[in-house]
């Protein structure tokens, strides 16, 4: 019954990662600039206790400059794949080799984000866990 749980667990924060990572990439979009990312990140996390909010918002900091360094490597892979297949030079091959690329971006990002996740979840206690995570 333990392992069901777990299973289940991990698979709500995995599921959880995932909107989160696809909220905060369309956020970018809508309102760049790291000011804006902050906001957005500390709107998800205004409903904790404030003790809690400070453990979240230390393991974000903590965590901010690889994030954003992975977000503009993928960000940047696929406007190199935008311009690549709308140029005049296209090249099958050369695009597949860019898909590669921004493929490889979104896994490391993907992973940060979900281990970032679930050492959040490591942190915070079950009720802010369960506010969190069901946003």
């Amino acid at each position: 019954m333990k392992l069901r749980l777990l299973i289940g667990l991990v698979l709500a924060l995995s599921l959880a990662a995932n909107a989160f990572l696809a909220g905060w990439l369309i956020s970018l979009r809508a309102l760049p600039g790291q000011g804006a990312q902050i906001r957005e990140l500390i709107g998800r996390l205004g409903g904790l206790p404030d003790a809690d909010r400070r453990q979240a918002l230390a393991l974000v900091r903590e965590r901010w400059s690889t994030l954003t360094e992975q977000i503009q490597a993928l960000r940047d892979a696929h406007f190199q794949l935008r311009d690549l297949v709308a140029s005049e030079h296209y090249s099958r091959a050369e695009a597949e080799a860019q898909q590669a690329r921004v493929r490889a971006a979104t896994t490391t990002l993907q992973s940060t984000v979900q281990q970032m996740v679930l050492d959040l979840a490591d942190r915070l206690p079950a009720e802010s866990r369960h506010e969190l995570f069901q946003r």
